[in-house]
């Protein structure tokens, strides 16, 4: 299970801004577990999930630090 992450910023005409940045990483699971694992030229971290459903995950990193992130969902704005 590996993948790759890029950071994705939607536009209002439903298209998207891709950043050069990726971030490989794998996923296994430790201790009952799902770990995320990370690694680049300069370091290396590991992230937990907690949360994993169709449109929405959270993960904690080392630092206890929770995130979530849920799927986007398109603004529509009428004139």
């Amino acid at each position: 299970m590996k993948g790759f992450k890029k950071k994705v910023q939607p536009k209002f005409d439903g298209s998207y801004v891709i950043s050069n940045d990726t971030e490989f990483f794998t996923i296994f699971e430790k201790d009952g577990s799902l770990i995320i694992s990370f690694e680049n030229d300069l370091s290396s971290w590991e992230e937990q999930i907690i949360t994993l459903e169709e449109d929405f995950f959270s993960i904690v990193n080392q630092d206890n630090i929770t995130y979530s992130y849920k799927r986007y969902e398109p603004i529509n704005i009428q004139n």
